[in-house]
C-alpha cells in the first residue's frame, strides 16, 4: 500500500474501518497467497546440523494469508534442511486429526480480532491436550496484538516503559482522569501502523473516551468491533522523530531499524519508509534481556527515544511483525547482522541475507528438539 495512502487510513479511522471491512469480510481467507515474493530466493539459506536433534521432528505448517507469507520461508527452511513437514488446515473441523500427525506446530494469524481469537483458543488446546509445542508459543499468543497483556507482563521488571494506566474499571476511570496530566495517548488493541493510536490533549476528551469505553463501545478500525470495558493510557512523550524496532533471535542474530514519523504527526509507528542503519547498543541490550525474560524465540521491540533525555523508551514488543524483505539491517550500506559477545560486550556487524522467519524455526526446532536442549 502507497504509504500516503495508510497515512489517510490512520488519519480518518472511518476509511481505515471502510477498507478493512472490505478487505477482512471478502479476501481474507479466498484471496491466493503469493508464493515468490521478488527477494523470497535471495536470502542466504539457513542450515542446521540434523545431528544437533534427539530426533528429526514433523513440522506442522499453516499457510497463512498475507500477500507476503511466514509459511513460504518455513517451507523453504524445512526443504533445505530435508526435515519432514505438513501443511495443517487449522482451520478446519479435523484440525486435531491433521495436527496430531506432526511433532509440532508453527502458525503466524492475520493480527485482527477473529483470527486471534481461534490463535489463541487452538494454541490452548495444542498445548494443553495435544502436548505439542507451537512456534510461537501460547504465553507469546496471548501478548500478541494486545498492548495491555504485554505491559502488565513486564510492568515490574525494571525495564524502561512509558508510564501507563490500563482499567476495566469504570469508578477508577473517571477518579484517574481527574488528576491526570495531559496531554496523554491512547490506544486501543489489536492494531498496527500507529492504527487506533490518538492523542489526548484535555480531560474533556478523557471523559469522552471513558463514556464510550463503559457505554458502547470505542470504534476501532475493525469493522463491527469495539473495544469495551478497557482504557489504556500512555504518557505523551516528546520523542527525537523516529521509532527504533529491534529484532532479536540470539547474540548471534540480530536486526533492527528506524521508522521515522510523518511530518506533523506524534506518531512515529509504521507510518513512513524504514532507515537502515547502525543500531545503539542500549535498545540492543534491553531487547536481549527482554527475549530472556519471556523466553521468546523470537521477539522484535519497539522503541522511542526521549527528546529531553535521549533515553530509549520501550512502547510495545511482538513475537510477529510483518516482514516485507530479508534484509532487517544495514550497517554502511550493507545488508546482515549483528552479533553480541556477552563475555566481552563487543558488538561486532557479519554481512548476509536472512529471511528471520527461517532462523527462528530454527532455534525452536533445537529448542524444543534439539540434544544440547535436555
Amino acid at each position: 500500500m502507497d504509504r500516503r495512502v495508510k497515512h489517510l487510513l490512520v488519519r480518518y479511522p472511518a476509511l481505515g474501518r471502510l477498507g478493512r471491512g472490505v478487505k477482512y469480510r471478502f479476501a481474507s481467507r479466498s484471496r491466493p497467497v503469493a508464493r515468490d515474493d521478488l527477494s523470497y530466493q535471495e536470502a542466504d539459506i539457513v542450515k542446521v546440523d540434523s545431528d544437533r536433534f534427539d530426533k528429526i521432528p514433523v513440522v506442522g505448517i499453516v499457510k497463512d494469508h498475507d500477500p507476503l507469507p511466514y509459511y513460504t520461508k518455513y517451507e523453504r527452511f524445512c526443504r533445505n534442511n530435508s526435515i519432514p513437514f505438513r501443511f495443517v488446515d487449522i482451520h478446519s473441523s479435523r484440525w486435531q486429526e491433521e495436527a496430531a500427525f506432526c511433532d509440532c506446530l508453527v502458525w503466524r494469524p492475520l493480527e485482527c480480532p477473529w483470527d486471534l481469537e481461534e490463535f489463541r483458543e487452538k494454541l490452548s488446546i495444542l498445548k494443553d491436550v495435544l502436548h505439542q509445542p507451537t512456534l510461537p508459543a501460547f504465553e507469546d499468543a496471548l501478548m500478541y496484538g494486545s498492548k495491555s497483556a504485554q505491559y502488565e507482563r513486564i510492568r515490574d521488571k525494571g525495564y524502561p516503559l512509558l508510564k501507563t494506566f490500563i482499567t476495566h474499571d469504570y469508578s477508577e476511570a473517571c477518579d484517574w482522569i481527574q488528576s491526570a496530566s495531559y496531554p496523554l495517548v491512547h490506544k486501543s488493541f489489536p492494531s498496527s501502523s500507529s492504527q487506533g493510536v490518538v492523542a489526548v490533549r484535555n480531560k474533556r476528551k478523557a471523559q469522552s473516551l471513558v463514556q464510550k469505553a463503559f457505554g458502547p463501545g470505542l470504534k476501532t478500525c475493525w469493522p463491527g468491533r469495539r473495544q469495551k470495558n478497557i482504557l489504556f493510557f500512555q504518557e505523551y512523550l516528546p520523542h527525537t522523530g523516529f521509532d527504533l524496532r529491534v529484532t532479536v533471535i540470539d547474540e548471534n542474530h540480530i536486526f533492527g531499524y528506524y521508522r521515522k514519523a510523518p511530518k506533523g504527526d506524534f506518531r512515529a509507528s509504521g507510518l513512513s519508509p524504514t532507515i537502515k542503519k547502525s543500531l545503539p547498543r542500549g535498545p540492543i541490550e534491553t531487547a536481549l534481556a527482554l527475549k530472556k525474560e519471556l523466553k521468546s524465540v523470537i521477539l522484535s521491540v519497539d522503541f522511542l527515544q526521549s527528546a529531553e533525555n535521549k533515553k530509549f523508551y520501550i512502547t510495545e514488543f511482538s513475537p510477529l511483525i510483518k516482514l516485507i524483505t530479508c534484509e532487517q539491517l544495514h550497517v554502511n550500506g550493507r545488508p546482515g547482522r549483528y552479533i553480541f559477545d556477552k563475555n566481552t560486550g563487543r558488538l561486532s556487524f557479519r554481512p548476509g541475507r536472512f529471511w528471520l522467519q527461517e532462523l527462528a524455526l530454527r532455534e525452536f526446532l533445537l529448542r524444543k528438539f534439539g540434544k544440547e536442549s535436555r
